[in-house]
Protein backbone atom coordinates (compact mmCIF):
# COMPACT_ATOMS: atom_id res chain seq x y z
CA UNK A 1 0.00 0.00 0.00
CA UNK A 2 1.12 3.55 -0.58
CA UNK A 3 0.05 6.88 0.94
CA UNK A 4 -3.32 6.85 -0.76
CA UNK A 5 -6.46 5.03 0.20
CA UNK A 6 -6.28 1.61 -1.34
CA UNK A 7 -7.01 -1.98 -0.42
CA UNK A 8 -4.20 -3.87 1.25
CA UNK A 9 -3.93 -7.56 2.05
CA UNK A 10 -6.80 -8.91 4.14
CA UNK A 11 -6.02 -9.95 7.69
CA UNK A 12 -6.00 -13.78 7.83
CA UNK A 13 -8.98 -13.78 10.23
CA UNK A 14 -11.58 -11.12 10.85
CA UNK A 15 -11.31 -9.35 14.23
CA UNK A 16 -13.09 -6.62 16.09
CA UNK A 17 -12.78 -5.01 19.54
CA UNK A 18 -9.04 -5.65 19.26
CA UNK A 19 -6.00 -3.58 20.17
CA UNK A 20 -3.71 -2.21 17.49
CA UNK A 21 -0.65 0.02 17.23
CA UNK A 22 2.03 0.92 14.72
CA UNK A 23 5.79 0.58 15.12
CA UNK A 24 8.45 1.18 12.46
CA UNK A 25 6.07 0.92 9.51
CA UNK A 26 4.32 -2.21 10.78
CA UNK A 27 0.83 -2.62 12.20
CA UNK A 28 0.42 -4.93 15.21
CA UNK A 29 -3.00 -6.38 16.14
CA UNK A 30 -3.92 -8.44 19.23
CA UNK A 31 -7.03 -9.61 21.06
CA UNK A 32 -10.65 -8.90 20.35
CA UNK A 33 -13.22 -11.26 18.93
CA UNK A 34 -12.70 -13.39 15.87
CA UNK A 35 -15.41 -14.27 13.40
CA UNK A 36 -16.01 -17.54 11.63
CA UNK A 37 -18.90 -19.64 10.39
CA UNK A 38 -19.06 -23.17 11.81
CA UNK A 39 -21.70 -25.61 10.51
CA UNK A 40 -23.69 -22.73 9.06
CA UNK A 41 -23.74 -20.72 12.33
CA UNK A 42 -21.91 -17.54 13.19
CA UNK A 43 -19.29 -18.11 15.86
CA UNK A 44 -17.43 -15.33 17.70
CA UNK A 45 -14.50 -16.85 19.59
CA UNK A 46 -11.97 -14.80 21.51
CA UNK A 47 -9.04 -14.07 19.27
CA UNK A 48 -5.68 -14.39 20.99
CA UNK A 49 -3.62 -14.54 17.79
CA UNK A 50 -1.01 -11.79 17.52
CA UNK A 51 -0.58 -10.42 13.99
CA UNK A 52 1.82 -8.01 12.32
CA UNK A 53 1.23 -6.36 8.95
CA UNK A 54 4.21 -5.14 6.93
CA UNK A 55 3.20 -2.39 4.52
CA UNK A 56 6.37 -2.87 2.45
CA UNK A 57 5.55 -6.50 1.63
CA UNK A 58 1.74 -6.22 1.99
CA UNK A 59 1.82 -9.41 4.09
CA UNK A 60 0.23 -10.33 7.43
CA UNK A 61 2.28 -12.63 9.67
CA UNK A 62 1.20 -14.53 12.79
CA UNK A 63 3.78 -13.83 15.51
CA UNK A 64 2.33 -16.04 18.26
CA UNK A 65 -0.66 -16.27 20.55
CA UNK A 66 -0.74 -13.26 22.81
CA UNK A 67 -1.23 -13.43 26.57
CA UNK A 68 -4.58 -11.63 26.55
CA UNK A 69 -7.60 -12.46 24.46
CA UNK A 70 -11.10 -11.20 24.15
CA UNK A 71 -12.58 -7.76 23.71
CA UNK A 72 -11.36 -4.69 25.51
CA UNK A 73 -7.61 -4.99 25.01
CA UNK A 74 -5.47 -2.00 24.21
CA UNK A 75 -2.10 -2.06 22.45
CA UNK A 76 0.36 0.85 22.67
CA UNK A 77 3.92 1.64 21.61
CA UNK A 78 6.49 3.10 24.00
CA UNK A 79 10.21 3.23 23.30
CA UNK A 80 10.22 0.53 20.60
CA UNK A 81 8.20 -1.92 22.71
CA UNK A 82 4.56 -2.93 22.56
CA UNK A 83 2.43 -2.71 25.70
CA UNK A 84 -0.78 -4.75 25.87
CA UNK A 85 -3.32 -4.29 28.62
CA UNK A 86 -6.85 -5.27 29.47
CA UNK A 87 -8.95 -4.78 32.61
CA UNK A 88 -6.57 -6.67 34.91
CA UNK A 89 -3.12 -7.15 33.35
CA UNK A 90 -0.23 -5.45 31.55
CA UNK A 91 2.28 -7.20 29.26
CA UNK A 92 5.26 -6.01 27.20
CA UNK A 93 6.60 -7.33 23.89
CA UNK A 94 9.99 -6.30 22.51
CA UNK A 95 10.28 -7.15 18.80
CA UNK A 96 13.97 -6.27 18.66
CA UNK A 97 15.74 -8.27 21.38
CA UNK A 98 16.36 -11.92 22.30
CA UNK A 99 12.88 -12.30 23.77
CA UNK A 100 11.32 -11.89 20.33
CA UNK A 101 8.05 -13.71 20.13
CA UNK A 102 7.51 -13.72 23.89
CA UNK A 103 5.37 -11.55 26.09
CA UNK A 104 6.40 -10.59 29.61
CA UNK A 105 3.83 -9.85 32.27
CA UNK A 106 4.51 -6.62 34.15
CA UNK A 107 3.45 -5.31 37.53
CA UNK A 108 -0.29 -4.56 37.52
CA UNK A 109 -1.81 -1.40 38.97
CA UNK A 110 -3.39 -1.28 42.41
CA UNK A 111 -6.77 -1.07 40.70
CA UNK A 112 -8.98 -4.13 40.87
CA UNK A 113 -10.00 -3.53 37.27
CA UNK A 114 -9.25 -1.04 34.55
CA UNK A 115 -11.00 -0.32 31.35
CA UNK A 116 -9.27 -1.91 28.40
CA UNK A 117 -8.73 1.54 26.94
CA UNK A 118 -5.31 3.11 27.33
CA UNK A 119 -3.02 5.50 25.50
CA UNK A 120 0.67 6.30 25.41
CA UNK A 121 2.28 9.73 25.40
CA UNK A 122 5.70 11.09 26.30
CA UNK A 123 7.09 7.63 27.03
CA UNK A 124 4.35 6.68 29.49
CA UNK A 125 1.21 4.53 29.41
CA UNK A 126 -2.09 5.88 30.71
CA UNK A 127 -5.02 3.68 31.74
CA UNK A 128 -8.10 4.58 33.73
CA UNK A 129 -10.87 3.32 35.96
CA UNK A 130 -14.09 5.07 36.86
CA UNK A 131 -16.92 4.63 39.32
CA UNK A 132 -20.10 6.62 39.79
CA UNK A 133 -18.23 9.36 41.67
CA UNK A 134 -14.50 9.11 40.83
CA UNK A 135 -12.26 8.91 37.82
CA UNK A 136 -8.77 7.51 38.41
CA UNK A 137 -5.91 7.77 35.93
CA UNK A 138 -3.02 5.30 36.24
CA UNK A 139 0.30 6.38 34.74
CA UNK A 140 2.85 3.64 34.01
CA UNK A 141 6.55 4.53 33.86
CA UNK A 142 8.40 1.80 31.94
CA UNK A 143 12.02 1.14 32.85
CA UNK A 144 14.44 -1.15 31.02
CA UNK A 145 14.87 -4.52 32.70
CA UNK A 146 12.31 -3.90 35.43
CA UNK A 147 8.58 -3.88 35.87
CA UNK A 148 8.54 -0.09 35.99
CA UNK A 149 6.15 1.64 38.37
CA UNK A 150 2.67 3.13 38.48
CA UNK A 151 1.42 6.50 39.70
CA UNK A 152 -2.24 7.03 40.55
CA UNK A 153 -4.27 10.21 40.18
CA UNK A 154 -7.88 10.28 41.44
CA UNK A 155 -10.40 12.94 40.47
CA UNK A 156 -13.87 13.53 41.88
CA UNK A 157 -16.52 13.50 39.20
CA UNK A 158 -18.45 16.79 38.90
CA UNK A 159 -21.68 14.78 38.65
CA UNK A 160 -22.73 11.17 39.11
CA UNK A 161 -21.54 8.99 36.26
CA UNK A 162 -24.21 6.82 34.67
Amino acid sequence: CDNTFSLCADMPHQKYYHGSTALDGKLYVQGGYGYEIVNGYDKFPYADTFYVYDKNTNIWTVLDNGPLSGPGVSLNTIGGRLYLNNATALHVYDPYNGTKGRWKELKPTNAKTLTGASASANGKLYAYNSTATTFTVYEYHPQDGTDGNWSEYAFTMPHTNS
